[in-house]
Formats: C-alpha cells, structure tokens, sequence
C-alpha cells in the first residue's frame, strides 16, 4: 500500500480530527500574534522589485518595518499548524469521497507541506529584505524569489482549499440526498 493510500486509514479518524482542530487553535494563537499582517504582509510578500520593496519599507518607517521582522519570523511556527490543518481537512473529506474525488484529495494532501517549504524559503529572503540599510535597495534576486514562492504557495493553498470547499459541499449533498 503506497503512503498516499495509507492516509485513508493513518491516522485513524479521531485523532486526525483533532490534530486538524489543534493544528487550527494553533494556527489562531500564532497568527494573533502577528503585528503585521493581511494586505501589509502580502504587499511585501509579492514586492517583486527592489524598488517597491525600497519604497513599501520608506512608507513603512523602521517601527513598521521592525513589527513585519516579528511577523515574519513567527510565521516559522505558524507554516506547520496551517499545513496541518489544511492537509487535515484535505484528508477528511477524501476519506468521505467518492474514488475520483478521494485519489484527487490523496493527490493534493502533501501539497500544504510544499506550500510550507516555498514559505520558509520567502520567509528568508523577506527577512533579508527587511534586513537591508536605508540607503541600498535588496537585492532583485531576494525580490523575485519572494514572489516567486509567495505565489506557488498561495496557489497550492488555493488549490488545496477548493477541494476542501468542493469536497465538502460534494459530501454534504450526498447526505443530504441519503447517499
């Protein structure tokens, strides 16, 4: 049996539920604990240019520049609690699917720790980003790169919170109609 197809089984149903509901609590507790965040933190995460990144963090001044450093630098703990909870929820509704729908859901599983690796590796080069004197502009290697992750990860989050929606609904219809 491949690894995939053991998660339909591992681990059992209870304790999947409730490590996707701690993933969640902790998911909340630590992105409480963001200063800066929403469409602040997505302006720097998709700066694409050394340019705007010199000009967000001049509009910034350095109290807001330092209060994104802490935001970033949380966001560590934060990338495995919403990686768990979306591949937990990925994974419950596969499990209540039909065979095309749950080797989708078994395809897209891993993928919240994908977007996770692309997040660390943004994370580095906003810190570095964060990180270069008032005077030069960061380099446009850290910029694009930032981007560059920042966009594969939403786009697996995305994909993997379509099927979530997808399944679910495709799930409660089917109990609706007695399935």
């Amino acid at each position: 049996m491949s690894i995939l197809r053991r998660l339909l089984t591992s681990p059992p149903k209870p304790i999947l539920l409730a490590l996707t509901v701690a993933a969640g609590l902790g998911g909340l507790l630590i992105g409480g604990q963001m200063s800066v965040r929403g469409g602040d933190i997505l302006a720097l995460e998709l700066v694409w240019t050394p340019e705007r990144a010199r000009a967000l963090l001049d509009s910034w001044g350095p109290v807001k520049s330092s209060a994104a450093w802490d935001s970033v630098v949380l966001d560590f703990a934060f990338i495995p609690a919403y990686a768990a909870l979306l591949m937990g929820l990925v994974l419950l509704v596969a499990r209540g699917s039909s065979a095309r729908l749950q080797r989708l859901g078994l395809g897209l599983a891993l993928l919240p720790w994908v977007a996770g690796l692309f997040d660390v590796v943004e994370n580095l080069c906003l810190l570095r980003i964060l990180d270069v004197p008032i005077s030069r502009l960061p380099s446009a290697s850290l910029t694009v790169t930032a981007g560059v992750c920042a966009t594969l990860k939403f786009a697996l989050l995305i994909a993997c919170t379509l099927y979530v929606l997808w399944g679910g609904a495709a799930w409660a219809v089917g109990r609706i109609r007695g399935r």
